[in-house]
């Protein structure tokens, strides 16, 4: 039987090339579910792709592509949906970053605007028509702790899943009558090696320490989305930070949060002068 054949269904996952996209992809596999896999060109796609098949044996595609281009999610939801019927679609593709607004290049901007607000609300479109033609479906949009609170210096990515989150919600209760059911996924700080030592280097060991592993995040994730939640909050420490900062007045948690990414920014601009130093001293 070909992957293409009408007798399989599949669950896109985008971003799927490392991360926590990868560990959504393999938490997927391990539950027997056929796969979509999504992600930037030459990021090693098709490696992961031979390792879910292996260690699994179900069916894998694979689709290269950068979400941000111009009609791009329009023309890969029209070539997955002519060859392939899907019952799962996992947006996990996204990008942002710590910075002043006024010192980010407008093309960084675009960028997440573009990715984790357009493509994603495209994808999904573009798929609920395919989706309500199964008996159940699954939507799961990956937002971020991040969305429950404005964060200065890190403006337009918490305002991008933000509305991950108010879109999802909403979304879900659109689609209540029909068989597709949305959840927002939203994890706090992911224990990637670069990430963890970047913010421990910054804010203490402490930081590290709330952090989980893609892994660990992907496991609770998935069990949320076939459940059928609407918000997943993964770890104990994320939700308790949630709690925390509902608690304090929105004045207070703004200080609080410009505080601690003032300090990342002044971290990350001298990172970069000393890098620019060593170019020239070294060209």
């Amino acid at each position: 039987m070909s992957e293409s054949s009408p007798e399989k269904v599949y669950t896109i996952v985008t971003g799927a090339s490392m991360g926590l996209g990868k560990a959504l992809a393999a938490e997927c596999a391990a539950r027997g579910r056929n796969l979509i896999l999504v992600a930037l060109p030459n990021e090693g796609l098709n490696d992961v792709a031979d390792k879910l098949r292996s260690a699994f044996g179900v069916a894998v595609v694979c689709f290269e592509t950068d979400l941000t281009g111009p009609e791009a999610p329009e023309k890969l939801a029209a070539e997955i949906k002519s060859r392939y019927r899907v019952n799962g679609l996992i947006n996990n593709a996204g990008i942002g970053g710590t910075m002043p607004i006024d010192l980010a290049a407008l093309s960084y901007l675009n960028a997440i605007i573009m990715l984790n607000i357009r493509a994603l609300v495209v994808l999904v479109h573009q798929f609920i028509p395919e989706l309500k033609t199964h008996a159940q479906s699954h939507i799961l949009n990956v937002s971020s702790l991040a969305a429950f609170s404005p964060f200065p210096y890190k403006t337009i990515y918490p305002a991008s899943k933000s509305f991950v989150l108010s879109f999802s919600r909403g979304l879900r209760e659109e689609l209540r009558s029909t068989p597709i059911s949305v959840t927002s996924l939203n994890p706090g700080l992911i224990l990637t090696n670069a990430d963890v030592m970047f913010r421990s280097s910054v804010h203490g060991k402490k930081t590290g320490m709330a952090a989980l592993s893609p892994e660990a995040i992907a496991r609770i994730a998935i069990s949320g989305m076939l459940a059928g939640k609407a918000v997943v909050i993964p770890g104990f420490f994320s939700k308790l930070s949630r709690l925390l900062m509902q608690l304090l007045p929105g004045s207070i948690q703004m200080r609080i949060l410009a505080n601690i990414y003032r300090k990342e920014c002044e971290h990350l601009l001298a990172e970069k002068e000393a890098y620019q130093f060593q170019d020239r001293m070294n060209p």
